[in-house]
């Protein structure tokens, strides 16, 4: 019959123990004793007690038990060169906020740097805006699906040397807060709504209907439709006017258009002071990669995904085959 040796379970020791077992052979103990009673060979024993002799484990007489090491806490520190530029962007874009600001700071090449940290360096130079107390809360609709609803909404007009003010035509969808087509033009001609309008329909299909304010270029004042109510109603488009002086049910491109002035069009201003010469085809090549990379690439607040993906969860990409 073959016997079959159970291999023992050593451990390792610690350092104190370590102190312990070369005191206690110091004082004569047996080697076997204190193998049994730490649960190690006798060869570690012997180890030990050599380890304190060489002082590569001190000893409590020679005050090194200070040698184990303590946890330290973990500190983050930047440079106050690199703390500098990041004030001076902040001051040159005063309405981007922390995550916008981080995102762009790498963009520019630079180090990721964490939000948290950011945050610390605005609040010490005061260049973080007081909390401002919340507003009144209104019931807001959701739809479920693109294209189910668009809004549409004219803002966010710009100054442009040589051209005078132009101004900003949207088309939001409701669902997923894609922005289907997005045009700045010199001016807020009736055409220029149907121009915008059909680009969406060319990019992301046909929709179902569409949520607008009560002007004039939307809603024909008399019996006969507007060329607007004209093109809507050639695509079986649903038109949808807001009740008057309720700006709440346009709440959501509103608020686009608040992040489009707070993040694009201040750096568009501060492009116009250093290039007079910033052109309107310009101003729409830099909006159309705005918001390719920026606002469809990032997580909306409202639907806690990015307008991008929510459309292709949905299996519904941009196509010019959709009408």
């Amino acid at each position: 019959m073959i016997m079959v040796m159970k291999k023992k379970n050593y451990r390792h020791l610690t350092p104190l123990e370590v102190i312990a077992i070369a005191e206690a052979v110091n004082r004569g103990e047996k080697v076997a004793v204190l193998a049994k009673q730490f649960n190690v060979c006798r060869q570690t024993i012997y180890n030990a007690a050599q380890a304190v002799r060489e002082k590569r484990i001190q000893s409590p007489d020679d005050t090194l038990t200070r040698t184990i090491p303590s946890k330290r806490k973990r500190t983050t520190r930047i440079a106050p060169e690199i703390c500098q530029q990041l004030i001076e962007l902040k001051r040159k874009y005063p309405t981007w906020g922390v995550a916008y600001l981080r995102d762009r700071w790498i963009q520019m090449g630079n180090a990721p740097i964490a939000k948290s940290t950011i945050y610390k360096i605005f609040k010490s130079t005061d260049l973080l805006p007081s909390k401002t107390q919340a507003s009144e809360r209104y019931e807001r609709f959701e739809m479920m699906s693109p294209r189910q609803l668009y809004q549409m909404d004219i803002q966010g007009k710009i100054y442009l040397t040589g051209i005078g003010w132009v101004h900003g035509f949207a088309v939001l969808d409701d669902f997923s807060r894609i922005i289907p087509a997005m045009i700045y033009y010199p001016d807020v001609r009736l055409s220029n709504r149907i121009l915008t309008l059909n680009a969406a329909i060319l990019q992301y299909g046909i929709l179902e209907a569409i949520y607008v304010d009560n002007g004039s270029q939307f809603k024909s004042r008399g019996e006969r439709m507007n060329n607007f109510e004209l093109f809507c109603q050639a695509y079986g488009i649903k038109v949808i006017n807001s009740t008057p002086y309720r700006p709440q049910g346009k709440g959501k491109i509103e608020r686009f258009y608040e992040t489009v002035e707070n993040q694009f069009i201040t750096e568009v201003k501060q492009t116009i002071q250093e290039c007079p010469g910033y052109t309107l085809n310009q101003l729409n090549q830099d909006l159309a990669v705005y918001l390719a990379s920026q606002y469809h690439g990032r997580i909306h607040g409202g639907t806690h995904e990015k307008p991008s993906g929510s459309i292709r969860s949905r299996n519904l990409v941009p196509s010019r085959s959709s009408y």
